[in-house]
């Protein structure tokens, strides 16, 4: 390593990036300005080389080894940063492209720290857990766009897609978003605090719906727990508990009627006959494992039941997740989340759906006692 790329280092923080002890990464990973250029910083586990990739001008830029476990530096000439990629090599010849997430910084917003922390955002599930968003731009002059589709942000070469991840993890030491596309490894993706709130965030690029993910927490130096997102929107059918990237805004909803009905309504002065119903026992699958009903036919089923019974409502026992079927959903893990047993939340969007057309309304319990 160059003597005046040596002297720009931090040891003490490189250590405790490659232990897995930093909660403020952004502040070794990714560009920073110093006397005399950019130094960029990355770290790529099992890596053996690394090349820094311009995206403005294609040059590539080999990067110095800082340490063996992946760690790797370069000074770029310049003051101004700009986007680039990092091409890894393995021992083994292979090469692998990667965005760094540490380009994309303070997404997250202080405002909604501020609220969150006052207890007064009412909206906190639209920027807490994972989001399908795209980027444009670097550092402070990254703007987000949230919950977009991949193919709403395809045609337009400036967006960068991907996933937002925050969480609220007060006591941690530092917290990792981990899942298959990195080997459930908590040392390739540690989140960002926020200031010196409780809450982590980072925005990891090529993430879509689909991907399963959990959060890896470290407590204590030994003390090393992955956690389901509490802000998830789908988690997997249980015995298994990882949540599950989604995209809410893929459904299209046909309810508008209904939902200006409903507005307009006095129910202090309108008769209400509501039927209590446990989904996963109203009705079962014959001929199948655990004899779950998909939201969908559950839908075309009961809003059959109801009309011909005459209620006007429905109420719900718990569908939150949780992993116990004989709780009846007393005993929530996601509050976010419709349980996987009977489908996907686009499946369970379909469900409301049917019953607002119908003109059926729909009251979800909902036990803060058992989570």
């Amino acid at each position: 390593m160059k003597q005046r790329l040596y002297d720009l280092m931090d040891w003490e923080a490189i250590e405790a990036i490659v232990y897995s002890e930093e909660d403020h990464p952004q502040r070794v990973l990714g560009p920073q300005k110093v006397k005399g250029g950019i130094l960029v910083q990355v770290f790529v586990p099992g890596a053996v080389k690394a090349k820094l990739r311009l995206k403005s001008t294609g040059r590539n830029y080999t990067m110095d080894q800082s340490d063996d476990a992946g760690m790797f530096a370069v000074l770029l000439p310049g003051k101004t940063i700009t986007e680039y990629t990092i091409i890894a090599s393995y021992e083994d010849g292979s090469k692998v492209e990667l965005e760094d997430p540490y380009l994309y910084q303070d997404l997250f917003g202080a405002n909604h720290i501020e609220r969150f922390e006052k207890g007064i955002h009412r909206e906190i599930y639209r920027y807490m857990g994972a989001h399908p968003a795209a980027v444009r731009g670097c550092m402070d002059d990254t703007d987000i766009l949230w919950d977009v589709t991949e193919d709403a942000v395809k045609d337009d070469a400036a967006l960068l897609y991907g996933t937002h991840f925050a969480v609220w993890a007060p006591n941690a030491m530092r917290v990792s978003v981990v899942g298959d596309f990195n080997g459930w490894d908590g040392r390739r993706h540690p989140m960002m605090r926020q200031g010196d709130s409780g809450v982590f965030s980072l925005f990891i690029p090529g993430i879509g719906p689909g991907e399963l993910y959990k959060y890896e927490i470290k407590s204590a130096p030994q003390k090393v727990t992955m956690k389901t997102d509490p802000y998830g929107f789908a988690c997997e059918k249980r015995p298994a508990n990882a949540s599950i990237v989604t995209n809410l805004q893929e459904y299209r909803w046909n309810d508008d009627k209904w939902l200006a009905k409903r507005s307009k309504r006095d129910y202090t002065k309108e008769p209400m006959n509501i039927y209590e119903v446990h989904l996963g026992s109203w009705k079962r699958q014959q001929g199948t494992e655990d004899g779950f009903v998909n939201y969908r036919e559950l839908a075309r089923q009961l809003v059959q039941y109801v009309q011909e019974m005459g209620y006007t409502h429905v109420e719900l026992l718990p569908v939150m997740e949780h992993p116990l079927d004989e709780s009846w959903g007393y005993q929530v893990t996601s509050y976010y989340a419709p349980t996987s047993r009977h489908g996907s939340p686009q499946d369970f969007m379909y469900f409301m759906d049917t019953m607002h057309q119908a003109g059926i309304g729909v009251i979800l319990d909902w036990v803060p006692a058992h989570f």
